[in-house]
């Protein structure tokens, strides 16, 4: 590999990460996530779910949220509760919705990675040295791999595990 030290600064593109068909797979990559996690999608709430979901009187108003609760109450994941709160606010205590917004966030954080993975495949000029441009679609294989990994399973369908996944997709 041939690989040159550079002080440009490189910035996330659908284009740049992987130029051949990435709208095909980006297709591909949302069917998979639906259909690895479609199962799940009415489960109803589980163990510490009916206690920090369901009798939580934080995520019942986004008035009772920001006066009580709020975005600088960081000890307490506030941005976590926020998404709980617009969940209850959007479907009171039904399960679907709160399932289709984890698998959402578990998409984006797939999407995360196909982007980083093509990105640095880019940069590193692996795909052109190993004569695999139109071959094969190694960040498309690399997204695929993560986002139908059963280690994720939990974060997916457990709905007290949005944290996880939340924190995953900011830190990429």
């Amino acid at each position: 590999f041939n690989v040159t030290a550079t002080t440009e600064i490189y910035t996330l593109s659908l284009h740049d990460a992987l130029p051949i068909c990435y709208l095909q797979s980006l297709v591909v990559l949302f069917l998979v996530c639906l259909l690895a996690y479609f199962n799940t999608l009415q489960i109803p709430f589980q163990f510490d779910g009916v206690i920090h979901i369901q009798q939580n009187p934080y995520i019942k108003d986004f008035q009772i949220y920001f006066t009580q609760f709020g975005l600088t109450n960081l000890i307490n994941r506030s941005i976590l509760v926020l998404t709980y709160t617009a969940n209850y606010y959007l479907g009171k205590d039904n399960t679907f919705g709160y399932h289709l917004v984890n698998l959402g966030i578990h998409f984006g954080v797939s999407l995360l990675v196909f982007l980083i993975f093509g990105k640095t495949l880019n940069i590193l000029s692996i795909t052109r040295s190993l004569k695999l441009r139109g071959r094969l679609n190694l960040p498309l294989v690399g997204a695929l791999l993560f986002a139908s990994h059963p280690v994720h399973t939990q974060s997916v369908t457990y709905l007290m595990s949005r944290s996880a996944s939340l924190c995953t997709f900011f830190y990429l």
